[in-house]
């Protein structure tokens, strides 16, 4: 019975040690975080640019018979994104962003049967968020990572085509590589941006799938006014 009962409570000393001890590492796990991110340089800042694309892509033939058609784009216009950015770091640093992107595509449709073309325009919205890795060395911070891009909303020009449906894919994936200008409040970001999936692949026509041969590649201009230094 006695031994029963100090097995019991060691048992018991046991589990609540073990508990404590993960408390404690819990506790200085975030301690050592906290004075990393106390003595790492931080900044905190707002960013607004242009976007211009520098690919064009080659058209595509949608369908077959009397509903077959020629898709291509046309033009793409300049886009445009406001957005915030964190940078942890001094020499080497961590800078996650979230940018708000919105841009324009001219599509031209020519019927093959009566060669008549027609100027179809969709625009769309997108959250963008890049999470770049850097490198600094005198005014210059050269940096690149992955991209998340959220698609936000679209305005489809060419829904009113039988047969024709866009369903945009919520999240795609890229990458970005670029040189930040500048220590002070103000610097330039100049940027190229590029997308793993290929431009369109979108698009579907009476069920069947359609996408150009390039993927999206841009190149992206912005203006960095640090609120936090």
């Amino acid at each position: 019975m006695t031994s029963k009962y100090f097995k019991k409570i060691k048992g018991r000393l046991g589990g609540k040690f073990i508990h404590n001890m993960k408390n404690i590492i819990v506790t200085a796990c975030l301690l050592c975080s906290c004075a990393f991110v106390a003595n790492a340089q931080f900044s905190l800042g707002l960013k607004a640019g242009i976007i211009s694309p520098q690919e064009q892509y080659k058209g595509i033939s949608v369908g077959a018979g009397e509903t077959a058609y020629d898709l291509a784009v046309n033009d793409i216009k300049f886009g445009t994104q406001v957005g915030a950015y964190m940078r942890f770091g001094r020499r080497i640093y961590l800078q996650p962003e979230v940018n708000f992107q919105t841009n324009r595509t001219d599509f031209i449709v020519k019927s093959p049967g009566t060669g008549e073309s027609l100027i179809k325009r969709s625009s769309y919205q997108n959250l963008q968020i890049p999470l770049a890795i850097g490198l600094k060395a005198g005014p210059f911070r050269f940096h690149a990572g992955p991209v998340a891009n959220y698609h936000l909303k679209g305005n489809n020009g060419l829904s009113d085509i039988a047969g024709f449906n866009e369903t945009f894919k919520e999240l795609t994936w890229g990458w970005l590589s670029g040189i930040t200008i500048g220590n002070g409040r103000l610097s330039a970001d100049l940027r190229f941006e590029g997308n793993f999936n290929k431009f369109g692949d979108q698009i579907t026509f009476l069920g069947e799938n359609y996408n150009f041969s390039q993927r999206p590649m841009s190149f992206a201009f912005a203006l960095n006014y640090a609120l936090v230094k």
